[in-house]
């Protein structure tokens, strides 16, 4: 080889190949030297030897960097195939939450009008209504509000997911509290005691952990509309919830 030696040659070996390709490359020389060897490796050899040489170890040597080339390419076309699934998964689920935004639009319209036609109902007719009438009439628009409500909060929930999370410290006290406050002052009329207490630093999407935290709290909110004076309690921080309980 005038114009490069096998160093060289083994160099515009791995600039030709691709990105992360295996190159079962034995680099043979009469010289043996542990400069040369680390040159060798570092050139793109798998493997090294030096004479004198044997014939049935360079067979074997031969043997294991095919065999390793075999595995890698095995390997290589597993992760291609993965890849190939998770595209197809990406697709997927973007296309069911497409789709279920779309229903989830749709449904707003028909739920509106059953709860507006329930309630001209019992407007209607008025006092030819039994209490049992009046109840299921309520019922239906009571269902059809909360519905509504819950159509909303996937409409918002699809919107937050089509994004990357973003995490980072976020004050889980702080944000629970300022959702009771919203949902007291929608019903300003309503005594209800509500304390969290202890350290609740958490890292995590302060966007999605709110809509987490308002449907949380605005169902235990709504489900205790009965009760003279209901309270939520967070007795003990995260640092004691770690520690072992004491009779």
């Amino acid at each position: 080889m005038p114009d490069m030696d096998g160093f060289g040659v083994m160099e515009e070996i791995r600039r030709s190949a691709g990105d992360g390709e295996y190159l079962p490359i034995l680099a043979i020389t009469s010289f043996d030297s542990h400069n040369l060897r680390l040159k060798a490796l570092k050139c793109g050899a798998r493997d090294f030897i030096s004479r004198p040489f044997n014939r049935l170890e360079t067979l074997a040597r031969i043997h294991n960097i095919l065999e390793a080339n075999l595995l890698y390419a095995e390997l290589a076309a597993q992760n291609r195939e993965l890849d190939g699934m998770a595209t197809q998964l990406r697709e997927t689920s973007a296309e069911l939450d497409a789709f279920g935004y779309s229903v989830a639009h749709d449904l707003r319209a028909p739920l509106r009008r059953v709860n507006g036609l329930s309630a001209l109902l019992a407007e209607s007719l008025g006092k030819h209504l039994t209490g049992e009438d009046r109840a299921t009439l309520e019922s239906i628009q009571r269902q059809s509000i909360r519905m509504g409500e819950m159509i909303d909060d996937l409409l918002k929930l699809s919107k937050m997911t089509q994004r990357t999370p973003v995490r980072r410290t976020t004050d889980l006290r702080a944000l629970a509290e300022e959702i009771v406050a919203e949902l007291l002052s929608q019903e300003p009329s309503r005594q209800v005691e509500f304390i969290a207490s202890g350290n609740l630093t958490v890292l995590a999407d302060p966007s999605l952990l709110r809509i987490a935290l308002e449907n949380l709290l605005g169902n235990a909110s709504k489900y205790v509309q009965d009760s003279r004076s209901p309270h939520g309690i967070r007795r003990r921080s995260l640092q004691q919830a770690d520690a072992p309980s004491r009779p």
